[in-house]
């Protein structure tokens, strides 16, 4: 049977906000015969399992949606998450949010309204609140209420989905370091080129951006110890790892563009 509507949830070992998620998800206010949830667990969990079940029998019994439970088999993160939903999902139209999201009730209506009216994949707004002095994993997922299209309020038409095989499940988006690259490549030069003034000038080039960065980091952020020191090493981490996957993105889709 095709439903009009499948909403996909990739999941990680995240009981309460699951259950959050599902209450949200099982209150929709589109007719609960014409679209289901699929809940894919990324850690194929027994636990995860059988809460996702206990949901799906209440809500069996009070005439609501139907839910199903998807394991992931190897732990590949959301995108293979996504694509292994979807792709046992029903519906003509997927829907996709995250199990830390708490959908209002016209959600769904709103994004098959959407792809009724001629669109092949569409966003939603997000709201993302931040409390007291929040880290920067928590301000960087605020910035999420800005951005254009995220899998965390998105619908696509199932075909589209199937004509480009689902996400790319190696493919990370990169941000723009080519200065941080750049004082690394100085500093080699230097010690090929016999400059010291140069080799010992690049480095030190390196730690003022990455000092900066990790300042810009923890500006407005949590001051706790192992916060900082996590904001420390991933500052040195992310430019050199973002331009890796920029550059391995490019070629593979031939992206001539840095």
């Amino acid at each position: 049977m095709t439903l009009a509507a499948s909403i996909v949830v990739p999941t990680y070992r995240r009981a309460d906000l699951l259950d959050r998620c599902l209450a949200a998800l099982s209150a929709q206010e589109l007719d609960p015969r014409a679209f289901e949830i699929v809940i894919a667990d990324d850690a194929a969990s027994s636990d995860t399992r059988e809460q996702v079940e206990g949901w799906a029998r209440r809500s069996q019994d009070h005439a609501g949606p139907a839910i199903r439970y998807v394991p992931v088999c190897a732990t590949d993160g959301p995108a293979a998450a996504r694509n292994t939903g979807w792709r046992a999902a029903r519906g003509r139209m997927i829907a996709f949010t995250d199990d830390d999201c708490i959908p209002e009730s016209g959600w769904l209506t709103a994004g098959l309204a959407a792809i009724d009216a001629g669109a092949d994949a569409a966003s939603g707004r997000l709201v993302m609140p931040v409390e007291g002095a929040p880290t920067d994993y928590e301000r960087n997922a605020a910035m999420l209420a800005e951005a254009g299209f995220v899998t965390a309020n998105c619908f696509c038409r199932r075909e589209w989905l199937e004509r480009l095989d689902g996400f790319d499940e190696r493919f990370r988006m990169a941000w723009h370091y080519y200065r941080f690259l750049a004082t690394l490549l100085v500093a080699a030069g230097g010690v090929l080129t016999g400059r010291r003034s140069v080799a010992l000038g690049g480095p030190l080039a390196w730690l003022v951006l990455t000092t900066r960065f990790c300042v810009q980091r923890l500006s407005s952020t949590s001051h706790a110890p192992a916060h900082v020191i996590e904001m420390a090493v991933t500052s040195a981490l992310i430019p050199l790892l973002s331009i890796y996957w920029r550059l391995r993105g490019a070629v593979r889709y031939r992206v001539w563009f840095l």
